[in-house]
């Protein structure tokens, strides 16, 4: 009797092992395949926004091209006039939102701010289609502008939130960047089309709005797919109390400084290009070789700093310093160049250098933000964009008074040696990794 029992018992025991282990093991599949599908849509996220961003800079790209065609007949004084306010209206419009952006996204999340930038853009795309009047284009450039500090750092945040892992979340900084340069790439074929047919006709800048709409509302509900909302609820606790923490956190301001300090010399670059080549025409027929091997050396610094990340993740700091070194040597260069073919030297230089910071100084950010402040990532974003749009407006602003009187080199001088004497900063960062 007590044997029949005893093998009932352990019948039962088996029984139930069995059972909970095959429970178990439908639990691991599922929570598996829910991980993949979690994985599929963060890239499909990822993949829309890369294109997001490479549509953007294949706008401002062809913008260029119209101001110089528009304002060719003008004198050199006018056309500073003209073209220094163009190009300085996106990056006040910048400066102004970006913190309110920041602190937008911190409280409502980056999903409508992105929608929101998208919707600036359509608007700035419709009155570059349309427009005819300088302040119609000055009107579009400041949509341009508010459109980066919506969708620009929007996207920052989502990155830094769908990759918490760091290693995941630097490769996908460096997928996004890669992808982003691919819209110079993408304009530079259109540059001659641009240049012949722009004054006539500019009704197909509304295939961007297409293109926009289609990707707006792909994210949109990839996002809500993802339940990306519930997540950022998360990270509005605590805003008021720590914002004005992130503003005085000295690691966020160097690593913010520094972005924008790589940002310098290509700033100057840009706005003195004209000027530089001796005529307007010389520019246009120059965007083209410029944008490829532009493309070609940032997307080389990207890979580099992979690489050098991979290899030894706790030196980062010493890949920025180098980025902002090699820098200012190219930018040293620049005041001596006697022909377009030379300029490309140094200009690859700097592309390459802007590369090495950028890949390393997003995901520190983002890292600051998860060590230091809560995953506040909207307000610490957008302060590295208000540096950013300080050194983009100190271009015009200064060169408006320098270039009549021929004191380029002095300016391209200062500029390149600011950018060296900033790297020692860096040493502050080494501890963060």
């Amino acid at each position: 009797m007590m044997d029949k029992m005893s093998a009932a018992t352990s019948a039962a025991i088996l029984s139930r092992d069995y059972e909970e282990t095959t429970t178990e093991l439908t639990n691991n599949s599922k929570s598996s395949t829910s991980t993949t599908g979690s994985l599929r849509l963060r890239i499909a996220i990822l993949v829309c926004a890369a294109f997001l961003l490479m549509l953007n800079n294949a706008l401002y790209i062809l913008f260029i091209p119209l101001v110089i065609e528009q304002y060719a007949v003008v004198s050199n004084n006018d056309f500073l006039y003209y073209y220094g306010g163009l190009y300085a209206s996106k990056d006040i419009a910048l400066l102004i939102m970006s913190p309110v952006v920041g602190g937008l996204i911190d409280r409502v999340g980056c999903v409508d701010p992105l929608i929101s930038g998208i919707g600036f853009i359509l608007i700035s795309t419709i009155i570059f289609a349309f427009g005819e009047s300088y302040w119609l284009f000055f009107t579009n450039r400041t949509f341009q502008g508010l459109n980066s500090a919506f969708t620009d750092t929007s996207i920052m945040v989502l990155i830094a939130i769908l990759f918490p892992d760091d290693a995941a979340r630097t490769n996908a900084f460096g997928a996004l960047l890669g992808c982003s340069a691919l819209g110079f790439l993408l304009a530079s074929p259109f540059v001659t089309i641009v240049t012949k047919h722009l004054l006539e006709s500019r009704i197909y800048f509304l295939g961007f709005d297409i293109a926009y709409l289609i990707l707006g509302l792909i994210i949109f509900f990839l996002m809500k797919k993802y339940n990306c909302r519930q997540d950022l609820n998360v990270r509005r606790r605590k805003h008021d109390d720590i914002a004005w923490k992130i503003l005085l956190d000295p690691y966020v301001l160097i690593s913010a400084g520094s972005l924008a300090m790589s940002q310098i010399v290509l700033s100057f670059l840009q706005y003195v290009l004209p000027f530089w080549l001796g005529g307007y025409v010389a520019l246009v027929s120059s965007v083209r070789m410029t944008c490829f091997l532009g493309l070609f050396s940032h997307i080389s610094g990207i890979l580099v700093a992979l690489l050098l990340i991979k290899k030894d993740p706790h030196h980062r700091w010493l890949i920025v310093a180098c980025g902002l070194v090699l820098q200012g040597f190219c930018g040293l260069i620049l005041p001596f160049v006697s022909s377009y073919v030379f300029l490309l030297i140094p200009t690859c230089g700097i592309t390459f250098s802007v590369a090495l910071v950028r890949i390393v100084i997003l995901p520190t950010l983002a890292r600051l933000a998860d060590s230091r402040h809560t995953s506040i990532y909207g307000s610490t974003f957008a302060i590295s964009y208000v540096f950013y749009a300080i050194v983009d407006i100190i271009a015009p602003v200064t060169l408006y008074n320098l270039i009549p009187h021929t004191m380029l080199t002095v300016t391209f001088v200062g500029v390149a040696l600011s950018s060296i004497l900033y790297a020692p900063t860096l040493l502050f960062l080494r501890r963060i990794y």
